[in-house]
């Protein structure tokens, strides 16, 4: 819940802590302005979500905060920026960091330490606590976190959302009076993003300020104070979150509105309810019965067991890889995947989804077990380089895959590098540049971009080799709705043409709505393997995968509770459309 004020206070009756005054900012790199004239007070102890389509402005406004432009990022800068009443011009960023924290989105750029109990050290060694005091928070802290069993390791030997929860971690343990976090969960599975936002509602109920950049709306909505909406560089919505996500702008700018929400927005469309009621919370739902008449909806009956259709494409059999000095992070996996197929593979970070990827490309050597491609290809015997003829690979980290001077050159190496005529690269480039919204960038620098546009960048540039097989490693990181719906669109046109995409990822959402079959794994092996709604309704396979049960599956289980009925439909929408067709208000 929200931070509690004493009768007749408010959080902006204090001094503001930052000031942001007629701020604008145009990289050197860039045509076109990050920022244009923003206007922002952020007061002590506010807990603020900003949000806001992948581009828009979010991380340049906390570069602007923390001080890292003007003073690492160049460009053309005007207006005032005051961080605790010190012009960020006049300062430094790492005087500034005394006071304002920052876990950046992308955690390589923060990690340098030989182990995660020294990275989680090094900010307390450097303020001079005494060793006693140091190694009682840094083991609290991985009590807290759960990484005792990772305590040890080095960052690099990490997954990508276990080395996001070291950075984390790393910041929090310095207590600042002003956090910024861009985009922080955003590599963590569910449950691992939960206990980060608890944590983050404890520092803020002990009156620290927090900024954080967020996609996942659903998580945040009900304990924030305060929900900044930007677009094209500009704060377009500020107020309260539901003032804010039951504004109709809202949905329009392509944020990720909370489930909860969008239920009941297009409920009210055609059953009349109360102006003045905007839950943010399933429980909240309850209320619904008020308004709302019993409707006949049979219950979702359990779903069959997948059946094999088609050819097998990719078949994996009892394979068993560890790394160095480490314990075996795939343990007999075995799936099989059919021509065509669209398969999700979720789990907890950690749980071997991207070394299974690995596996697969023949980046990491395999002790036991095998990977065949199309019923014949032995992919164990094969170079990567060969491999990626037809399987096609989009790692988690975008920059692992850029190295070009400008988008078009970075889309068009493959095409260039197998010696296609300059016309068909130009056509074909220019065809997936447009399918993927970034022709506007194709003059531009890839590295000057939002992650959420570098991933993009990096899918072009994989997509335009026409591969058989298409793995894409957490790929609605950084997007905003309208990009996740661009990239489903995508997806299923490929999918008609005979291509086989198979997902790994923490984006539920995602995986409901676009998904025919989920593989879960854990702990390095596969635990399950079905329909989303076989897997998202029962709670003791999600709780061994880390996931939780999606708030969506919750509305559907509370409308069967309180006798409205149970819509057959595993959308927000989709199950308002339902009550309203069988006209029950």
């Amino acid at each position: 819940m929200r931070r509690e004020l004493k009768v007749g206070e408010t959080l902006r009756e204090q001094k503001a802590i930052v000031s942001i005054d007629n701020l604008s900012f145009r990289y050197a790199s860039s045509k076109r302005y990050a920022l244009k004239n923003v206007n922002l007070e952020i007061y002590e102890g506010e807990f603020i979500l900003l949000m806001g389509p992948s581009g828009c402005g979010k991380t340049t406004l906390i570069r602007c905060i923390n001080g890292l432009i003007p003073h690492f990022y160049s460009g053309e800068y005007s207006g005032k920026v005051r961080v605790f009443g010190v012009d960020v011009q006049e300062s430094s960023p790492e005087k500034l960091s005394e006071k304002v924290g920052t876990v950046f989105q992308n955690p390589e750029n923060q990690l340098f330490c030989l182990s995660v109990r020294r990275e989680l050290a090094f900010g307390l060694e450097n303020r001079l606590l005494p060793p006693p005091k140091i190694k009682q928070i840094v083991e609290e802290t991985l009590e807290k976190f759960r990484m005792k069993h990772i305590a040890d390791k080095a960052p690099y030997e990490l997954s990508g959302g276990e080395q996001q929860k070291v950075a984390i971690a790393s910041i929090l343990v310095m207590r600042p009076k002003l956090l910024l976090l861009d985009e922080p969960t955003s590599n963590l599975d569910p449950i691992s993003a939960v206990e980060v936002i608890s944590f983050l509602k404890e520092l803020s109920s002990e009156g620290i300020s927090i900024l954080i950049s967020e996609h996942r709306s659903w998580l945040l909505a009900p304990i924030v104070d305060r929900v900044i909406i930007m677009d094209n560089g500009h704060i377009v919505l500020d107020g309260s979150p539901e003032e804010v996500f039951y504004n109709d702008k809202a949905l329009g700018i392509g944020i990720e509105i909370p489930p909860v929400v969008e239920f009941v927005k297009t409920l009210s469309r055609k059953i009349r309810l109360p102006k003045n009621w905007r839950p943010l919370k399933v429980h909240e739902l309850s209320e619904i019965a008020k308004y709302v008449s019993p409707i006949k909806c049979d219950s979702l009956p359990q779903s069959p067991p997948i059946k094999a259709e088609g050819k097998t494409i990719l078949d994996v059999k009892d394979v068993w890889f560890k790394y160095e000095g480490g314990d075996y992070a795939l343990k007999g996996v075995s799936m099989k995947i059919f021509k065509g197929d669209r398969v999700a593979i979720m789990g907890s970070n950690g749980a071997g989804k991207t070394t299974l990827i690995r596996a697969i490309m023949n980046l990491v050597k395999i002790e036991k077990g095998s990977i065949v491609f199309n019923e014949k290809i032995d992919l164990t015997k094969l170079p990567t380089s060969k491999i990626a003829r037809f399987i096609g690979v989009c790692f988690q980290n975008p920059d692992h895959q850029i190295f070009s001077e400008t988008v078009f050159d970075e889309v068009a190496f493959l095409l260039r590098n197998l010696r296609y005529p300059e016309n068909v690269v130009r056509q074909r480039v220019k065809r997936i540049l447009t399918m993927l919204d970034l022709d506007k960038y194709a003059e531009s620098s890839p590295f000057m971009l939002s992650e959420g546009e570098r991933k993009r960048v990096a899918l072009a540039s994989i997509l335009v080799g026409d591969p058989d097989i298409l793995i894409l490693d957490e790929p609605t990181l950084g997007q905003d709705r309208f990009q996740k719906e661009r990239l489903k669109r995508l997806l299923e046109q490929l999918t008609l043409q005979g291509k086989t995409i198979i997902v790994t990822t923490h984006d539920i959402e995602f995986s409901l709505s676009f998904f025919k079959r989920i593989i879960l794994m854990s702990n390095g092996k596969v635990i399950a393997d079905g329909s989303p709604l076989e897997i998202f309704t029962n709670e003791n396979v999600l709780r061994s995968a880390n996931l939780i049960k999606p708030d969506v599956v919750k509305i559907r289980e509370l409308l069967k509770d309180i006798g409205i009925g149970t819509p057959l439909h595993l959308s927000p929408r989709d199950l308002a459309l339902e009550i309203i067709s069988t006209k029950g208000a």
